[in-house]
């Protein structure tokens, strides 16, 4: 089989290419092309991880009250203070997990 230059030229740029990026990324590219064509390859919306919607309304409300009431408390001195109104998490009282 002859190849011109200009395709072995293509074949180095793209191993190149790929010489940047992990075997499980460009799977993970290939996937996406397979299933969806060039538009699949776009930037994707990313799902909502955050935990805007978690957090009880009377909880919020005595949040921000505290904080107003009290400038200078610590967000560990408010907690203690929203786990003794029984209003904060009993079991994880910590930033990343209240």
């Amino acid at each position: 089989m002859i190849t011109s230059e200009k395709n072995r030229s293509s074949c180095l740029a793209i191993r190149r290419s790929c010489a940047l990026f992990s075997p499980r990324t460009l799977r993970k590219w290939l996937h996406r092309f397979w299933h969806g064509g060039l538009s699949a390859l776009g930037d994707a919306a990313r799902k909502n991880l955050g935990s805007q919607n978690n957090v009880p309304q009377k909880l919020e409300k005595r949040l921000f009250e505290l904080r107003g009431e009290h400038l200078r408390w610590t967000l560990v001195r408010i907690l203690c203070q929203l786990i003794s109104e029984k209003l904060g998490d009993m079991v994880n009282p910590s930033r990343s997990t209240s």
